[in-house]
């Protein structure tokens, strides 16, 4: 949880896409550059090699796209979270185990209040997030619950069955 409360004051408080980025694992990481390398695909300091780019990003050398991928997704992450920070996030569940090394965090705006639960409650506005164990601490793994699968572009929701 810490993690995450980390990831939202870098990019609520601090605005700094930086340490939002040092805080997601390379799979997120990965994703991100996708997602924003795939979406300004036709413009001119794009070009054509999209892996290429997104191995940039991911291992810090984003040149001088950088500033406007981070301030993009500074943007896209104060829209969807801002609000819901400025009304101090508290926990709404014990940890939960959702794979070998992941755990689903969901966070609820507590408006000052301390909240107690006693039996399954609905969250009204959560914050969810997976966290990924990486080499004794945590990394943000996914927006959601869905953990993303690179690709161009990126998938950030599961496949919808047909059935």
């Amino acid at each position: 949880m810490d993690t995450v409360r980390s990831f939202l004051a870098a990019a609520i408080e601090q605005r700094s896409y930086q340490r939002c980025w040092e805080l997601m694992d390379e799979n997120l990481r990965l994703c991100r550059a996708q997602a924003w390398l795939w979406n300004n695909r036709s413009h001119p300091l794009v070009g054509s090699d999209l892996d290429g780019l997104a191995a940039g990003f991911v291992s810090g050398r984003g040149g001088d796209l950088w500033e406007p991928f981070a301030e993009i997704e500074l943007d896209q992450m104060a829209q969807q979270w801002a609000e819901g920070y400025a009304r101090n996030l508290g926990a709404a569940s014990h940890p939960r185990p959702i794979g070998v090394d992941l755990e689903l965090v969901v966070m609820m705006p507590t408006d000052g209040e301390v909240l107690m639960f006693n039996e399954a409650t609905l969250v009204r506005d959560p914050i969810v997030f997976v966290v990924r164990a990486v080499e004794g601490s945590c990394a943000v793994a996914a927006y959601g619950d869905f953990v993303p699968v690179p690709g161009w572009p990126p998938r950030f929701e599961p496949p919808v069955d047909p059935g």
